[in-house]
């Protein structure tokens, strides 16, 4: 117990920003090899780890950043607190450790575990894997979940930016002229009206607008000529990226002909939502380990945020796991419970027994 307990405290003692990985990837390359994996890092900085060969080829993918900002590592009252504890770097040793109990055993496929960088900014490790094609039957996204939860649905989302232009002028004669940060919040009201949808009970099936960003004016007596505005929109399955960007546009493009105001809208990023099949093999291994290891009746999550798994959506056996609450992604008291990320472990075990019949 104790060696997994430092060796979660080594990895969160490493502090990785998205873009500073290379120092944690390189020891978790390192640990790895010991423990009997082949291991190397890729082209891009992923971490990759794998044993046994054939099919079915079952792989782990947590992320090895965090967000920025360091928080002490310490371990007290049965927590362990650090950057990534939760988010997810308590998943990614969990995966480690549990994958590393069938290094010396004939088992039939492969278990891999990478270790993704960029996962907090754009996802470029998880593009590159895209990118050069990924061969699997069967992955699991290290995210928070809970070890008791499986999280089997995540919603899309939208980042857009605004910059809206006007003609400046004094503010002394401020009624002459239209003012850009005004004009902002005028539209930013009008897109609100036009998108937003809240589903009675249910944040998931909603659309949700968020104002993330904005920026505005040169000095204090002159009348704003310049605003530029960011903003968030998530949603659910049942809509495309392309079909809310699109009523976004109309929405921009009225209000342009109706202000003579100039309006530039960008599309900054875009990820479908993505609802998998809560029947598939891999939810019943879960499922089934769950029940085994906590003696509890798991919980099917939908997470009203996004991940890396919006980026598979053509995998039919594919589920986000993870030990601790997602409450504390990004806050600056992340800790992780002890039990719970121990629990996970089992948890874990069992499904790579169930999935590659490796009793």
């Amino acid at each position: 117990m104790d060696e997994k307990i430092e060796f979660l405290k080594q990895v969160l003692e490493i502090y990785s920003p998205s873009g500073e990985e290379q120092k944690l990837a390189e020891f978790l390359c390192s640990r790895m090899k010991q423990l009997g994996f082949n291991s190397w890092i890729d082209e891009v900085g992923n971490v990759v780890g794998e044993i046994g060969s054939g099919r079915p080829i079952l792989i782990f993918i947590p992320h090895i950043d965090t967000v920025p900002e360091y928080i002490p590592v310490e371990k007290r009252n049965g927590i362990i607190t650090g950057r990534g504890a939760v988010d997810t770097k308590s998943s990614l040793v969990a995966m480690i450790i549990a994958a590393s109990n069938f290094v010396d055993k004939e088992i039939p496929g492969q278990i891999k575990i990478i270790g993704v960088v960029q996962e907090e900014t754009d996802s470029k490790g998880t593009q590159f894997l895209l990118e050069k094609g990924i061969d699997a039957d069967y992955i699991v996204i290290g995210e928070p979940s809970g070890c008791g939860g499986i999280t089997f649905a995540y919603k899309g989302r939208l980042d857009c930016k605004i910059s809206v232009r006007t003609e400046a002028g004094h503010t002394g004669a401020c009624w002459q002229y239209k003012n850009a940060i005004e004009a902002s919040f005028e539209l930013w009201t009008t897109i609100i009206e036009s998108i937003e949808r809240y589903e009675e009970g249910s944040y998931f099936n909603s659309v949700i607008p968020c104002l993330t960003f904005i920026h505005g004016g040169q000095y204090e007596n002159i009348v704003p000529n310049e605003c530029e505005m960011r903003f968030d929109v998530r949603y659910p399955p049942k809509y495309t990226p392309q079909e809310l960007f699109n009523e976004i546009q109309s929405c921009v493009e009225r209000f342009k002909d109706q202000n003579q105001v100039k309006i530039k809208i960008s599309l900054i990023s875009a990820s479908e939502a993505i609802e998998t099949d809560k029947r598939s093999d891999l939810m019943k291994a879960f499922k089934k380990a769950i029940r085994k290891v906590l003696k509890t009746h798991p919980r099917l999550i939908r997470k009203t945020g996004s991940s890396d798994m919006n980026l598979f959506k053509s995998v039919n056996n594919i589920v986000a796991y993870g030990p601790g609450d997602s409450k504390l992604d990004h806050s600056s008291n992340e800790g992780i419970e002890i039990h719970e990320f121990l629990s996970s472990i089992e948890v874990l075990k069992e499904v790579i027994l169930d999935i590659l019949s490796a009793r």
